[in-house]
């Protein structure tokens, strides 16, 4: 149960931390740089047509900084900070899924072993202690994020919230519960979490809420609305002029090696044509 279901609420909070992170990486770019954001990488790939791709962002405010005839400054500082404090939540949820896992395969020694129960109930509360600080500190980045960029997606705000509340709900439960012991697993006294009221909190609490927060993410245009492309905020840094210098040469040379190909096409067409005329 550990595994199946704390582990799987903790990978849809390394999820949520991915969109976050893209949600206020995107609010960072400015005229200089917008070709990074993941919002705008995503719309390029996807988009065949100029309408298509404003289409695409135009829920993302970076659309007014590609379209803008201004300079729009770029805040590398808040970028790298998110960036940093992203991989700050990746370390707390990995850890979280590490001590979860490490609580619950010793359970069957557990059962007869009061000092192997000690320590897996010592590693069951360092997981889901980890997992609420996590989803509390991106839920916080998030919030402040908005308040403090001002290109920041109202949508995708909008959207993230919800989750998050539902997220924070389901941490917290985990976190209340696990003072519970039992000395029968078919107990259903006191603290057993075998009663029909205990098992009513429990699906509330832990299922539903976990269920809510995948059907916003999956009902909703998720990567169109927070703008996290098709692989997310991929970069560790920002891209430096020698990086930069390298990819304009790669693009250059995809497109002289198109050119080159739709050119012998049309010489093969124009052949065929001349082969086959009167």
């Amino acid at each position: 149960m550990e595994i199946t279901i704390g582990v799987g609420f903790l990978s849809i909070c390394s999820t949520y931390r991915d969109l976050v992170k893209c949600f206020l990486i995107n609010a960072t770019y400015g005229t200089d740089t917008y070709y990074q954001a993941p919002a705008y990488e995503g719309a390029k790939k996807v988009a065949k047509t100029s309408t298509q791709f404003e289409d695409i962002l135009s829920s993302q405010p970076i659309l007014e900084v590609v379209s803008s005839k201004q300079h729009v400054a770029d805040t590398p500082r808040a970028r790298f900070i998110s960036r940093r404090f992203g991989d700050v939540c990746s370390l707390l949820v990995l850890a979280a899924i590490i001590t979860g896992i490490l609580g619950a395969t010793d359970f069957p020694a557990a059962i007869d072993n009061a000092a192997k129960a000690d320590n897996m109930m010592v590693l069951r509360y360092v997981s889901a202690g980890l997992g609420l600080g996590a989803i509390i500190l991106i839920g916080f980045s998030m919030i402040l994020g908005y308040r403090r960029l001002p290109r920041a997606s109202t949508p995708a705000f909008k959207l993230l919230v919800p989750v998050w509340l539902l997220l924070c709900s389901v941490a917290i439960y985990r976190v209340a519960v696990l003072r519970n012991t039992t000395s029968r697993l078919a107990s259903t006294g006191r603290g057993s979490l075998n009663t029909p009221a205990d098992k009513t909190v429990f699906y509330i609490f832990q299922i539903l809420a976990e269920w809510f927060a995948v059907l916003a993410l999956f009902g909703a245009n998720t990567r169109e609305v927070v703008g996290c492309g098709l692989w997310g905020d991929w970069r560790g840094h920002d891209e430096t002029d020698e990086e930069k210098a390298k990819r304009i040469k790669k693009e250059e040379e995809r497109a002289q090696r198109k050119a080159e190909k739709q050119a012998l096409k049309e010489s093969a067409d124009l052949r065929s044509v001349a082969e086959s005329g009167p």
